[in-house]
């Protein structure tokens, strides 16, 4: 099914006071974006989503909140192809899952229709009498709400890195629709579903002190294994000082480098600080300049975002180790045609699925694979190119 791109509704609300108050002056303040998706509940349905990045001038972003509520209605059909009757049982399964630019790895819910061991039945349907879409063989379910307003994922992110700037975050909303069926030899099955997604992210930020202006120009440049900053300020005043400060998550700051203003008779001065990359830094680095005038007055600049670490090219396995469900990210926003291998720790070839047009496959080995070591081989079947991770089940 071809994406849908939606435009997002955005709500700007001042909250009253939260448990993060204490990095703020006063009451955090909530920007959301959601929009209302709606489908048939098929197998694979996809929907795309783009959601404006949080804009630092803004304030100082505390956290990021990603949640889907969904409500869904479910009906089906049974009709017993079979000489002799038949006593089928219906389980109804729903997978959602979130992927996007700025998650590491996708969010994902499973639900499952009573239950993970219970069925809907039993159904019991005469031998077949050759009719079809009627009679004692044939049964029809009035639709059923399996969903109703109901919260599938719920998850707030403290590392705010990658959602801030004045771009675009982007998210692919998969929903798969599946049953599960006892009893079923020769039986038929026909279902469908509707539902109505509604999917939020939220900012909770705090409002900062005023931006300073008098920065003309800030700069961040990356060589190998170092950061160049330099900054140009207009109309300095003696006493005045620069506190040059870095963050890995966008939230908390540290002061790194404190140079007192070099005023000139033109009241202008140029500022440049080396910084050395180490191996605790993370995939991106965010810096700002805090000023201080003679009055205490206090100022922060723009941030300037710095890309250190790109994401991890190869698809990665989760959870890892695994109980018998698995998923694979195979990119988070490139998709692509994947073939999958599970191999045993001995080499032999268990099981093979493909992936079309995918950014994340699903391996259900819950009556399988029993608790050992496995290898798992993902190829790109247009480059040729192979990735091999090793998959732990447990008990």
């Amino acid at each position: 099914m071809k994406p849908r791109h939606l435009l997002p509704i955005v709500s700007l609300l001042a909250l009253l006071p939260m448990k993060n108050i204490a990095q703020c002056s006063g009451a955090v303040i909530q920007q959301r974006y959601d929009t209302v998706l709606r489908g048939t509940g098929a197998s694979n349905e996809l929907h795309s989503i783009t959601f404006p990045q949080f804009n630092p001038a803004l304030g100082t972003l505390l956290d990021v909140h990603v949640s889907s509520v969904v409500s869904m209605s479910y009906d089906f059909e049974l009709e017993n192809g079979a000489a002799t009757s038949r006593s089928s049982r219906v389980r109804i399964n729903r997978m959602d899952e979130i992927s996007g630019n700025a998650l590491d790895v996708p969010l994902t819910n499973d639900f499952a229709s009573p239950s993970p061991t219970t069925y809907h039945g039993p159904f019991v349907l005469a031998a077949s009498d050759g009719v079809a879409g009627s009679g004692p063989d044939y049964y029809v379910q009035a639709p059923i709400m399996l969903l109703e307003s109901d919260t599938v994922i719920n998850q707030t992110f403290a590392n705010t890195a990658d959602y801030l700037g004045t771009g675009s975050i982007n998210f692919d909303y998969t929903s798969d629709v599946s049953y599960t069926m006892t009893g079923g030899l020769g039986v038929s099955y026909f279902g469908q579903g509707f539902d109505t997604i509604t999917f939020a992210l939220t900012y909770n930020y705090c409002a900062t002190g005023s931006l300073a202006s008098n920065i003309t120009r800030f700069t961040a440049s990356k060589s190998v294994d170092n950061i160049q900053l330099k900054w140009v300020a207009q109309n300095e005043q003696q006493g005045s000082k620069y506190e040059l400060q870095k963050s890995d998550d966008g939230k908390s700051f540290t002061t790194i480098y404190t140079v007192p203003a070099r005023v000139n008779s033109q009241g202008t001065g140029s500022y440049t600080y080396d910084y050395r990359i180490t191996s605790v830094d993370n995939r991106k680095i965010l810096f700002r300049i805090r000023t201080n005038d003679n009055t205490g007055d206090e100022k922060f600049s723009d941030l300037r975002i710095v890309d250190i670490k790109p994401k991890a090219a190869g698809p990665k396995i989760f959870p890892n180790p695994s109980r018998g469900n698995v998923s694979i990210l195979f990119h988070n926003t490139q998709r692509a045609n994947w073939k999958v291998d599970v191999f045993s720790n001995s080499g032999q070839l268990i099981e093979t699925k493909s992936f079309n047009s995918a950014l994340l496959g699903k391996l259900n080995h819950q009556m399988q694979l029993k608790p050992g070591m496995y290898f798992v081989k993902a190829t790109n079947t247009s480059t040729n190119e192979s990735f091999v991770e090793k998959l732990i089940v447990g008990h």
